[in-house]
């Protein structure tokens, strides 16, 4: 219970909530990047609520981001042992070698 508060009160602390709004650390920054990723971390495990518009914003961004981890990791593992290029008929490696090769144009 006492970390439970500890979270709600690290969440609801002002000044982390007030950097993000005010753009104080550009998103684009280091410590943009580490405030949004604690006030990520942090609203997944606070009570839900669904009346304020940053924790659903931060929210979404962890559902979004574990999305995205799990789909690039599925990803590498078909097409590390699932996927099979297709093999062209006669071991062809490209259809180069049915062109007509064209003279040279005349330089003007």
């Amino acid at each position: 219970m006492q970390y439970q508060k500890k979270k709600n009160e690290l969440f609801d602390f002002d000044v982390l909530v007030e950097l993000t709004k005010t753009d104080t650390y550009p998103s684009l920054s280091w410590k943009g990047f580490q405030v949004n990723r604690l006030m990520t971390q942090l609203s997944a495990h606070v009570e839900p609520r669904p009346h304020d518009s940053y924790w659903r914003s931060y929210r979404f961004d962890a559902r979004l981001s574990d999305f995205m981890i799990s789909y690039l990791f599925m990803s590498y593992l078909y097409m590390e042992y699932l996927w099979e290029p297709k093999k062209k008929e006669d071991d062809a490696t490209s259809n180069n070698s049915e062109t007509k090769i064209l003279p040279p144009r005349p330089r003007l």
